[in-house]
């Protein structure tokens, strides 16, 4: 087994259509690492943002106030 890179975004997935190219192109494919995703899921949450569908791994939070 290959060691590899797990890149994890932690808090919010949002502004996706501003950040996602450079995000996957110069530290995803660049180090040729697995995202994860660690957020807030609100109810109205755009599940195809390309931050959640890239994620090989998904962990998810309600919102809180505070």
């Amino acid at each position: 087994m290959q060691n590899g890179t797990l890149v994890c975004v932690m808090a919010e997935s949002r502004a996706h259509s501003l950040t996602w190219k450079k995000f996957r192109a110069n530290l995803l494919d660049h180090l040729k690492a697995d995202l994860a995703v660690c957020i807030e899921t609100p109810k109205t949450y755009d599940y195809s943002n390309p931050f959640w569908t890239h994620a090989k791994f998904r962990w998810t939070t309600i919102p809180y106030k505070d």
